[in-house]
């Protein structure tokens, strides 16, 4: 019969592994949210899935890394990002790693954003992209992410060497 350390122990690892599950399902509903948003253009509502000090850094056609909110609300606004939302897109996220580390985390996969165009849909872009989260006040937010196109050079990069 375990004795009352071993179960304190036992009980203590099962809240751990409880806590990064729950982690985990947080931060796929925080992606998820932040697919919706963009796609619907709710600018604000997309904004406050950040922290303060984001990074957003996508391929380098769009003008490079974006720093802090307001640089990111730009992005959004601007061209091709909104010919893309003025045309109906969808952003998927698949194949998702993600990793929990106390307060910080990561989420590696696919990006592909498909398009609605002249009475059809297209892939607008598939990349690979990598999050890095914060959680601040009990709330995971967005603190980076990094997006490179399939094929490009530095795209291998993003992903883990132990995949």
């Amino acid at each position: 019969m375990a004795n009352n350390g071993d179960l304190e122990q036992e009980l203590k690892i099962i809240k751990q592994r409880l806590q990064v599950l729950e982690d985990k399902e947080a931060i796929r509903e925080l992606l998820a949210r932040y697919c919706f948003r963009a796609d619907m253009h709710r600018t604000d509502a997309f904004l406050d899935l950040w922290t303060e000090d984001s990074t957003f850094d996508v391929v380098s056609e769009w003008g490079g890394p974006r720093k802090g909110k307001e640089q990111i609300r730009h992005l959004l606004d601007a061209q091709p990002q909104q010919v893309a939302i003025n045309n109906q897109c969808q952003h998927l996220l698949l194949d998702l790693l993600i990793d929990v580390d106390g307060d910080t985390a990561t989420a590696t996969g696919y990006c592909v954003l498909n398009v609605r165009w002249q009475g059809g849909f297209g892939m607008f872009r598939c990349s690979v992209r990598t999050f890095r989260f914060r959680r601040e006040n009990g709330r995971w937010l967005v603190h980076e992410t990094v997006s490179r196109l399939i094929g490009d050079p530095e795209c291998e990069k993003l992903i883990a060497p132990d995949v």
